[in-house]
């Protein structure tokens, strides 16, 4: 999708508006088109903004009961790739100003660091100094380069035989598998269930319930300690801050298994905030970095709350 339109002003959202008429509105310009238009993105954010407020005046009509993630399924894509054209296209200019005046003279607890930058080109992290890189990058393909990236990242920081534990989805498991290898030893893969989370994959025309949880080692080899289960279990996902942000309840179990209080916890995908948030309150020494500034400040700001 085109970033040449990241300038797109913001359209009224009006109160009369249908949603099967919506949905087949954008699903005729993605069939013509394939491409963004000015016509697709003002729809997507006019339909977001009746499916997704709670408290919305068309919040109750009938027409209107259906969800944003239904929405995004019916026109033939996914609701966090939708959430990403439209930030690219409109930006958060107001969010961003409001949470620079609101953080700017705050500080964090000194066992807690956020960072605002990118992991493979600016990290002020020391070689061999991370015991555990707990982390969850994006899925989709255009992102699948950045697997590379983490593996090179995991080996320069991590201490001999510390681990990377990396949330991933299925659609590019293998890609994603030999770039983690380039540098890392393959230790085993956990599944994250999801009660009540199952996302419909229209590229394989499942209902999918899980969520592996990739675990590598830096070099040497070195069994873990204890004994743990390969399965957990998580709440449903916590999406309020970030379009891929994940609940607090897994995270906890994960940070158990692969690490003791006292040790670093490193997230290079920070997002929302929630592993680093999870490993300080868990009394490890917690660094987050992320490399979108809006996503930086919201994490900044939970965190001081």
């Amino acid at each position: 999708m085109a970033k040449d339109l990241i300038t797109l002003q913001r359209p009224q959202i009006t109160t009369s508006w249908n949603y099967s008429e919506s949905v087949s509105k954008c699903k005729q310009i993605l069939y013509k088109w394939k491409n963004i238009t000015t016509e697709l993105a003002n729809e997507l954010w006019i339909a977001r903004e009746h499916l997704s407020q709670v408290g919305n005046p068309n919040w109750n009509n009938s027409s209107n009961s259906k969800n944003w993630s239904m929405y995004c399924h019916e026109i033939g894509s996914q609701r966090q790739v939708v959430n990403r054209w439209l930030k690219n296209w409109f930006g958060d200019e107001e969010d961003l100003k409001r949470l620079e005046d609101e953080v700017a003279d705050k500080e964090l607890p000194v066992e807690i660091e956020l960072l605002n930058e990118d992991f493979t080109t600016n990290s002020s992290i020391p070689e061999n100094s991370v015991d555990l890189i707990l982390t969850d990058p994006p899925y989709p393909e255009e992102f699948l380069d950045l697997w590379g990236n983490l593996s090179e990242f995991a080996f320069k920081v991590l201490k001999p035989s510390g681990f990377l534990v990396a949330y991933s989805g299925q659609f590019h498991l293998t890609r994603v598998m030999v770039n983690l290898a380039e540098h890392l030893i393959y230790y085993w893969t956990m599944a994250i269930m999801l009660p009540g989370a199952t996302q419909i994959v229209n590229g394989r025309n499942l209902m999918c319930g899980w969520k592996p949880v990739l675990i590598y080692q830096k070099p040497p080899f070195q069994k873990i300690e204890n004994t743990f289960y390969d399965v957990v279990k998580s709440p449903q996902g916590e999406k309020e801050l970030h379009e891929w942000q994940q609940s607090e309840g897994g995270v906890k179990q994960l940070i158990e298994i692969f690490s003791k209080q006292g040790d670093t916890v490193v997230d290079p995908f920070s997002g929302a905030g929630t592993f680093p948030k999870v490993a300080y309150e868990m009394k490890r020494k917690a660094i987050g970095i992320e490399i979108d500034r809006l996503s930086y400040l919201k994490s900044k700001e939970r965190i001081i709350k």
